[in-house]
């Protein structure tokens, strides 16, 4: 006698497919807008302000970038990956947690602000990181909801107000800078979009009565699912702001503003490509895994042609057409840049592979391979970025940083060959794209002479 498949699951995987296709959708438009709005208010706040202010700031949000990674537990994802994250006493729990950190990370920024401006000889480090250091305390109380509502993958109203916040910063940004074209419309507009986007997720999201609470069993659970997304975490901060804290040390401050000039259109690539893995296909990853695990492989790398037609082939873009892209939209003070977002492009793209495959053993709660992956790409950015210094200047660490997956390779494609999820064929496809691409923009280039 045959056997067929039941028919109630076809709903069912009918209703998951459509809510991944629509979060992904809310979160491909919502993070290209986001994406779009930082990089035009970077083209106008580039020539309303000068590149000191952006080297300063840099090194500011190294410091941040680097409290907010080192106080990591994995709430967010704790929330969706855990079978009781809808529950009040789980919720309330994460909230508690979150609402400390915050607390810690703002009291770090004021420890760190005086030694900060004493190593980097920039007494104006001190204000402006103390200053910046409040974001951390007002984000510690954003709504869970966030994080539900990507359990759920209902990603819709998230990205609102994600773009909506986005809005407000680059307004009060640009105007401030329009009447006082200091590095303070920087750190000004950033304090205000981050209120607005607390006060957004409590009343434009599903409201939940958070309060301070302690429930043990879902402290350890959040503890034991984050423990290894900590210590990736710590060594995720020198991976990816190694350079700019070593550059920091290294170059002039104004040098050093038109490196985070190319790295804003590197990082809007990756942060997109990073928000849509953890964002939609990590809860994806997860369900089918819990499922329907016959299916994940499968399901993965159909998913991924359609994440490496979108990004590989805009890294293959820049790596070729860089330099033209930064000659039309700035003046003669950022030429510089150009060659370094091209060569920053072969990580971008590299990056867009790992953080895929990182997403789909992370789904299988293989979260240790996220600290090897730090871990790996912090030791070539630790002992490379000197020795490239000391050879090729800025050009050597410039390279450094764009191979700097290279050690993550063969960490994650470990883990891949274990979990038996590796296809070298389909890998093989992944580079075949970013090579047309990349032709295609140096055909681009030739046309236009």
């Amino acid at each position: 006698m045959s056997s067929q498949p039941p028919e109630p699951d076809a709903p069912e995987k009918r209703s998951l497919k459509a809510l991944a296709l629509r979060a992904a959708s809310w979160t491909v438009g919502g993070q290209a807008l986001a994406q779009g709005l930082r990089l035009l208010s970077n083209i106008i706040l580039a020539r309303l302000l000068f590149p000191e202010a952006f080297g300063l700031m840099a090194i500011v949000w190294v410091f941040m970038y680097g409290l907010n990674m080192f106080s990591d537990l994995g709430v967010g994802p704790s929330i969706v990956y855990n079978r009781h994250g809808e529950e009040p006493q789980f919720l309330n729990t994460a909230w508690t947690i979150q609402v400390i950190r915050g607390v810690l990370i703002t009291l770090g920024a004021a420890l760190l602000a005086w030694p900060v401006s004493e190593i980097y000889d920039a007494p104006e480090l001190f204000s402006l990181l103390a200053a910046t250091g409040c974001v951390g305390l007002i984000q510690g109380f954003d709504s869970t909801a966030i994080h539900t509502q990507q359990r759920q993958l209902e990603l819709g109203p998230v990205i609102r107000i994600e773009v909506i916040s986005q809005l407000v910063t680059i307004v009060v940004m640009v105007i401030w800078a329009l009447l006082i074209p200091t590095v303070w419309a920087l750190v000004g507009g950033t304090l205000v979009g981050t209120v607005v986007r607390t006060i957004l997720s409590h009343f434009y999201l599903p409201r939940f009565p958070h309060r301070l609470q302690w429930d043990a069993k879902a402290a350890k659970a959040i503890y034991s699912y984050g423990s290894w997304i900590f210590l990736s975490s710590i060594f995720t901060f020198i991976g990816v702001q190694g350079d700019r804290l070593l550059l920091g040390y290294y170059l002039p401050i104004a040098t050093l503003g038109v490196y985070s000039v190319a790295t804003r259109f590197s990082d809007a690539i990756t942060n997109l490509q990073t928000r849509l893995a953890h964002s939609v296909f990590f809860p994806l990853f997860s369900e089918t895994a819990r499922s329907e695990p016959e299916l994940l492989v499968g399901r993965y790398y159909r998913i991924r042609l359609w994440m490496d037609l979108l990004f590989l082939s805009a890294s293959g873009l820049l790596a070729s057409t860089g330099h033209v892209l930064i000659d039309v939209l700035y003046d003669e003070r950022y030429v510089e840049a150009g060659w370094i977002l091209q060569a920053l492009a072969i990580q971008v793209g590299m990056s867009a592979v790992l953080t895929s495959e990182e997403t789909l053993l992370f789904s299988l709660g293989k979260t240790y391979y996220s600290f090897a992956r730090s871990f790996a790409r912090a030791l070539w950015i630790v002992a490379g970025i000197p020795l490239s210094w000391h050879f090729g200047g800025l050009r050597g660490v410039v390279l450094c940083v764009a191979f700097s997956e290279l050690p993550v390779l063969a960490v994650i494609w470990v883990g891949m060959v274990k979990q038996n999820a590796l296809r070298p064929l389909l890998e093989l496809r992944s580079l075949l794209i970013w090579g047309a691409s990349f032709s295609v923009g140096l055909l681009l280039e030739a046309a236009i002479g």
